[in-house]
């Protein structure tokens, strides 16, 4: 049986400001990984930042991987957050 995961794999803050999300696609069979591939999202921090999350991940799910974990979203969210304060004390 086959299952198809999204994984959080990487964050970037941009000197811009802007916040570049890699996710893996990953699809599986037991403990293999049979396919896996990058899905990445880039926003800016004046952007609605549960409007991006939640577009990805009907995105992800739309493509028949999982949405993005509560956990995963609420450690972009606090990247998100630290780095607004960091470019607003430039």
């Amino acid at each position: 049986m086959f299952t198809s995961n999204t994984i959080f794999d990487r964050i970037e803050i941009d000197s811009n400001g802007s916040i570049s999300v890699r996710f893996l696609k990953q699809v599986s069979s037991s403990d293999n990984i049979i396919s896996s591939e990058p899905h990445r999202v880039s926003f800016m921090l004046d952007e609605n930042f549960a409007t991006v999350i939640g577009t990805v991940s009907n995105h992800l799910e739309a493509l028949g991987f999982t949405a993005i974990k509560a956990k995963d979203e609420n450690k972009i969210k606090q990247y998100s957050e630290l780095t607004k304060k960091l470019m607003s004390d430039q």
